[in-house]
């Protein structure tokens, strides 16, 4: 553990070492806000640049494409851009390592990603499966379509949720806590322009709704682990498992999210997701599969 999270610098720190980081190091909020306000800067450039120099001349800049795995990179490659951006910046105005935006000491547990991934990942198998059965519905898979668009745009999903998590639950959730003080208020305020970040391409109402459970859920899972790896991990299982469903062309029945290349969400969704949540929590971290206490 870094010896400055060690100092005796208030109960903030000692409570929630990992978002309270800032504090730990003597910051100021404002930083953060022109921290903030550059990567969103940065990320509309590069969807500019990949628009114009990868989209364009592949013939991807139209609706019927959307769908299309290689959009999908190039729509994920935007993101994970944020992610260098972000690393980027954290000496210059922060004095700190990126890793900080992943644990408090700088570690990294590419163990608990996994673990978190393989978790949220079963449930929502299950769950998916689950309701087929119920509703007499069999899910019909083209599992070479399916796969082939899981492979090609796994890598660039992985960075996207990285960048993701590391905006949100990381760098904008640590300068939020300098002025809360605490948990809650952070993984509110985030929760609005997460789920407004997404409305170019996943929009109504429940599916706003799903964004911002997802957001205050991803929030809880870094707040009880303390770091960052198991908020990716739900993350990267949440839109890997999407894009499954949305690469299975011809798959029918009561999908988790309804992938028609722009994912949509029922209502059914938001109503089954605090269950499936639940399940994570007692499993991850009461029966420890994911992190001990």
């Amino acid at each position: 553990m870094d010896a400055r999270i060690e100092e005796p610098v208030g109960e903030a720190v000692h409570r929630h070492p990992y978002l309270a980081r800032g504090i730990a190091n003597g910051e100021r909020f404002t930083p953060y806000f022109w921290g903030t306000l550059g990567a969103v800067c940065a990320f509309l450039v590069i969807s500019v640049l990949i628009g114009i120099f990868v989209m364009k001349p592949l013939g991807l800049a139209n609706a019927e494409a959307h769908a299309g795995p290689l959009f999908l990179l190039a729509a994920f490659m935007c993101m994970g851009a944020v992610a260098l951006v972000l690393a980027a910046m954290m000496r210059p105005l922060h004095r700190r390592s990126w890793r900080t935006l992943i644990s408090a000491d700088g570690s990294l547990s590419p163990g608990l990603l996994l673990r978190a991934f393989l978790l949220w990942g079963a449930i929502l198998g299950a769950a998916v499966t689950g309701a087929a059965l119920a509703t007499g519905e069999p899910l019909q898979i083209d599992w070479s379509l399916a796969l082939r668009t899981v492979a090609i745009t796994g890598a660039a999903v992985f960075l996207q949720v990285s960048a993701e998590e590391m905006l949100f639950r990381g760098y904008m959730s640590q300068g939020l806590y300098l002025l809360f003080r605490g948990a809650v208020g952070p993984a509110i305020v985030v929760a609005l322009p997460f789920a407004l970040g997404h409305a170019t391409t996943h929009v109504g109402l429940p599916t706003f709704a799903l964004l911002a459970g997802l957001s205050l859920f991803l929030s809880a899972v870094t707040w009880r682990a303390d770091r960052l790896e198991p908020a990716i991990g739900v993350h990267f299982a949440q839109n890997m498992t999407t894009l499954f469903l949305a690469g299975a062309d011809g798959l029918s029945g009561p999908e988790l999210l309804n992938a028609e290349g722009v994912t949509t969400a029922q209502w059914a969704s938001v109503v089954f997701f605090v269950p499936a949540a639940a399940l994570f929590w007692f499993l991850a971290f009461k029966v420890g599969l994911v992190m001990k206490r």
